[in-house]
């Protein structure tokens, strides 16, 4: 091959070429502008959300300790030995060893439901 055919397929190849990859390139830009523009369009959305549903679990979690507190304090509150040791230590309450029984004869009288 003469070196003027040599040149010649170098500026075909190099201008065949380089049309192609340049409007491959253009999409590729392109495409990858747009995708970080969305990306970032979400992202400015997202963010402040992100961060409300994040204070949210705090207080949620804080709640649920609290409940768990309460429910705890309130089976402890309602067992009959705290019961027992309330009416006896703090309020004198003691247990009546005589016991009474009252009789009425009315028969009009009945005991509601």
């Amino acid at each position: 091959m003469s070196e003027a055919a040599k040149r010649k397929f170098r500026q075909s190849m190099q201008s065949g070429n380089t049309r192609p990859t340049n409007i491959a390139t253009r999409i590729f830009m392109l495409t990858l502008f747009i995708f970080l523009a969305v990306q970032l369009v979400i992202n400015a959305i997202l963010s402040p959300m992100g961060v409300q549903l994040e204070a949210y679990n705090v207080e949620k979690t804080r709640l649920l300790e609290e409940n768990r507190s309460l429910e705890q304090t309130l089976a402890n509150m309602g067992s009959i030995k705290a019961l027992n040791h309330l009416s006896a230590k703090k309020l004198k309450l003691v247990q009546s060893n005589t016991k009474q029984i009252v009789y009425i004869s009315d028969s009009s009288l009945r005991a509601e439901k």
